[in-house]
């Protein structure tokens, strides 16, 4: 697991600003705590590594649909212009599950 903008911006944004570790100094280590918290508070059950794939390419559409500019993963650009029916499958289930971000609890992104 690596400190990648993309997952922290996501981890940052299901966990909410309120529940979040800080520690400047040592930023890795602040995001593996909220790593963990967030996987715990939503129950995955899968392997660290897969949520911090959904994580990163999450990060990537979010940026993507900010700016269709923006200097992200050529291959994501790619998947995203194409939209693939499971894309579009993804997207919409986690729209469905959707909370506010102002709740302490982690909230799902609607996003890949």
């Amino acid at each position: 697991m690596s400190l990648d903008s993309y997952a922290n911006k996501m981890v940052r944004l299901h966990l909410g600003l309120k529940s979040l570790t800080r520690n400047p100094s040592k930023p890795y280590l602040a995001y593996v705590e909220n790593f963990h918290r967030l996987a715990e508070g939503i129950g995955y059950t899968g392997t660290r590594r897969g949520i911090d794939r959904y994580l990163w390419l999450a990060g990537q559409h979010r940026e993507w649909r900010k700016d269709q500019d923006a200097k992200i993963n050529g291959e994501c650009r790619s998947l995203f212009e194409r939209n693939p029916p499971q894309l579009r499958a993804m997207v919409a289930e986690s729209a469905s599950d959707r909370s506010s971000e102002d709740e302490a609890q982690p909230a799902p992104y609607s996003g890949p």
